[in-house]
């Protein structure tokens, strides 16, 4: 890092009055009980990390900071919770990943590494990403936790030769990613993106594509997750705007207007997907509010068969004949149903 720039942002870091994530009140029993060493607390903090639960993850910081504060992967406990109040901890969270990566513990770990280059990106310090990104490369894992990690923080690289207008590089690393992870939608969405950014529209289009055939896939085993679904709507808007810009290029070519019209179909769907996700989840309130409403049953039923949570809507309507056994319309909903299951491989 430069002399100048590393002034600042340590300076920077001083003027920031502190940092703090509010803790839940009650510790964690094993952690309560003193049942598990400081290094073990720090573990058990990262996996809360990487599940989200920030509080906890604070919880179990706490806990060893009163304990052994000198470890050096409470650093990295530290700098990854102040990323999570970015923009206002970005220069503490570089402090604390600084720091943690030139200890003996955060020389061969990625994941100090991964961060710091993510905060510098974040921040639009492409230059400077580029070494722990490299680093981080360098040391991370294919997978962990069930994510691909060595592709995401390639696709973070890539990111940042984008942002350095280095074009060829930004798509050659965005494809090294890929590689890595051919079946991740995050990083085939990334891919699509930089793709269309360096109007490598066929690359996109393909991405966009393959990402939504894994999200759809993901939705047949699981069909009310909202995250997927607003992934999809992502995959296919990247590729309505491939088309508008080839049509913008070339506005007689009857494949592309072809290719738009589809897309635009295929928004229709996700749209259609999208409010039937949330009349469901508005009827479930209502069934929690009364759970023998039947009519509201078979109706969420019904939603759950044409989201494609065939065994969802059977098990919903067993449930309200069991309850209700003359119901003509859980009964008939059923047999339709039960049918379609019958057709459809599982």
């Amino acid at each position: 890092m430069a002399p100048r720039l590393r002034i600042a942002v340590l300076a920077l870091a001083a003027s920031l009055c502190g940092w703090f994530i509010v803790p839940c009140r009650a510790q964690t029993p094993d952690a309560a009980k003193g049942s598990i060493s400081p290094e073990q607390m720090l573990e058990e903090a990262l996996v809360r990390y990487d599940a989200g639960d920030f509080n906890e993850a604070y919880n179990y910081a706490q806990r060893v900071r009163g304990i052994k504060p000198d470890l050096p992967k409470l650093k990295l406990v530290d700098g990854l919770l102040a990323l999570e109040r970015r923009p206002k901890d970005a220069p503490r969270a570089i402090q604390f990943l600084t720091e943690y990566n030139l200890t003996p513990d955060g020389v061969n770990d990625y994941r100090g590494n991964a961060a710091l280059g993510r905060v510098y990106k974040d921040s639009r310090m492409y230059q400077i990403a580029i070494r722990p990104l490299e680093k981080a490369k360098g040391l991370a894992p294919p997978e962990a936790g069930g994510k691909p990690i060595r592709a995401l923080v390639t696709m973070d690289l890539a990111e940042c030769y984008y942002g350095m207008k280095k074009d060829k590089k930004a798509l050659e690393t965005a494809k090294d990613a890929e590689t890595s992870a051919p079946n991740d939608p995050e990083v085939l969405m990334n891919l699509s993106q930089i793709a269309f950014n360096t109007k490598e529209y066929d690359t996109s289009v393909r991405a966009a594509d393959r990402a939504i055939g894994v999200i759809n896939a993901r939705l047949r085993a699981s069909p009310f997750k909202v995250d997927d679904i607003k992934n999809l709507a992502v995959c296919v808007d990247q590729k309505i705007k491939v088309f508008n810009s080839r049509i913008a290029e070339n506005s007689k070519d009857a494949q592309t207007y072809y290719d738009l019209a589809t897309a635009i179909r295929e928004k229709a769907e996700v749209a259609r997907r999208t409010e039937m996700l949330r009349s469901r989840e508005y009827a479930i309130k209502g069934i929690a509010n009364d759970p023998k409403f039947f009519k509201l049953q078979v109706f969420v039923a019904g939603l759950e068969a044409e989201l494609g949570g065939l065994q969802d809507a059977i098990d919903r309507l067993n449930d309200t004949i069991n309850n209700d056994p003359e119901n003509q319309a859980a009964i008939k909903l059923r047999g339709e149903i039960q049918a379609r299951f019958a057709a459809t491989p599982h």
